[in-house]
């Protein structure tokens, strides 16, 4: 997918107009585009698809006269992990799970999952999930009750690779095809 379209851009507010970075633009996926995990321990196989997707733009204040006018896109997945419905949002420089869009406090969003925060942010240079590698990947770890125990391993331009649910036993989800759509 090139380039976002929304009218964010033509505003007329003061606000600081923050379009989605070029550099997190590879996370742009596309309605139908899906992801399957296999857990070796349980030879079990779960997957997950986009159904559908947003984009949009929401103006917002920070402390004090500043504002931004953001735009964001939204990809809702249907899947049966935790049997619960999710969505991640793009917004300038960040991937979160569940998280909205906008929200003033978007960084420290009680309720979101920050799953990839930019190219700098990369905690692995590699990873390797059978027998891919995939470059640069961050690991992020659950911050509110459904996924309080589990870590992601999120790579540039594919989404999750691998999920570790840390509970007794551990449970080890790996990437082991993918079909995306930009």
């Amino acid at each position: 997918m090139t380039g976002l379209l929304t009218t964010c851009h033509k505003d007329k507010t003061d606000c600081e107009y923050q379009p989605i970075a070029k550099s997190m633009q590879g996370f742009l996926f596309r309605t139908n585009s899906w992801w399957v995990y296999k857990n070796d321990s349980l030879n079990s196989y779960d997957s997950v698809f986009i159904a559908s997707t947003q984009t949009g733009c929401n103006v917002f204040e920070y402390a004090g006269d500043y504002c931004a006018r953001v735009d964001y896109y939204r990809m809702n997945y249907n899947g049966k992990w935790n049997a619960v419905n999710y969505y991640d949002v793009v917004e300038i420089i960040f991937l979160a799970r569940n998280s909205e869009p906008m929200s003033p406090d978007f960084i420290y969003n009680h309720k979101g999952w920050m799953l990839y925060a930019g190219p700098d942010t990369a905690i692995h240079d590699s990873l390797k999930v059978g027998d891919t590698t995939f470059y640069p990947v961050v690991k992020s770890s659950g911050s509110y009750d459904n996924y309080k125990n589990v870590t992601v391993y999120t790579a540039k331009n594919v989404g999750i690779v691998r999920r570790v649910i840390n509970t007794n036993p551990k449970q080890v989800w790996d990437l082991v095809r993918w079909k995306i759509y930009k």
